[in-house]
């Protein structure tokens, strides 16, 4: 009876000690994400000053090329180099919304890894608790059997009050419960 109470509380100890594993792991996935995600961000603004750069030195070559050929900045000239303006500003809007959206993305996933990783804690705690109640229940009978034998002196008493505590307050699982909680802490 001894060895199996303990091998309750150890398999109990290992489904709780799982859940918190899964939950390390989870939360160190969460944590790359969001790495990512402030790399992309950081990536992104990167493409925008490169665009933002070639379209200076375009418009530069631009307006040199105008002046070089005897032009101004003017009529079909200028319509050029505002286009160019324009375009190159589309582009660095655009790289900077994708970079965003990219690293939306990638912190919904830590945040959703972070849900993960609550939902396995949980999980190991349940589990861990079911097995304090299978345990409970399977080293409940074998007690009560000998105690029913004359064996424990003072124990038997006990037991007899425990069991009517049981009958009384809706079942084992009552037991197991409060059992639980004084293993598992708040």
């Amino acid at each position: 009876m001894g060895i199996s109470t303990l091998g309750t509380f150890m398999s109990s100890g290992a489904e709780r000690q799982q859940g918190q594993d899964q939950q390390a792991i989870y939360n160190a996935n969460a944590d790359v994400y969001r790495q990512d995600a402030a790399a992309a961000k950081e990536q992104g603004g990167e493409e925008a000053m490169l665009i933002k750069e070639r379209a200076r030195k375009l418009m530069g070559a631009q307006i040199a090329a105008a002046g070089a050929g005897g032009g101004d900045l003017s009529g079909s000239t200028l319509a050029v180099i505002s286009d160019s303006a324009f375009q190159s500003e589309r582009d660095v809007q655009m790289t900077l919304r994708n970079a965003n959206l990219k690293a939306l993305s990638l912190r919904n996933k830590a945040n959703l890894h972070d849900a993960y990783g609550e939902a396995a804690k949980r999980t190991g705690n349940i589990r861990a608790a079911t097995t304090l109640m299978q345990g409970a229940s399977n080293i409940l009978p074998l007690y009560a059997s000998y105690a029913q034998m004359g064996g424990g002196g003072a124990a038997s008493t006990k037991l007899a009050g425990n069991q009517t505590a049981i009958k009384n307050y809706g079942g084992l699982s009552n037991v197991a419960n409060t059992s639980y909680n004084s293993f598992m802490g708040p």
